[in-house]
């Protein structure tokens, strides 16, 4: 895991690597909790080699939890 920035971290995997969306933001929840994050947060999955997004979803509690994705197939 890198920080990019004060609020940004990126994890490269060498791999390629398949999710399930609902899986993923239960793991991404789960590990976030044990934290002291605010609780406002943005998980963006993209392909480099094409630099674009596979997945992304917001979680913003001042405006409710927005999971656009969650429960679509991959």
């Amino acid at each position: 895991m890198k920080k990019v920035n004060g609020n940004t971290f990126q994890i490269s995997l060498e791999y390629g690597f398949g999710f399930t969306p609902d899986i993923l933001l239960n793991i991404v929840h789960q590990q976030l909790a044990k934290t002291d994050w605010p609780g406002n947060y943005t998980v963006s999955v993209n392909e480099c080699n094409q630099n674009r997004a596979v997945f992304a979803y917001e979680v913003n509690t001042a405006r409710g939890d927005l999971k656009p994705c969650r429960g679509r197939e991959q």
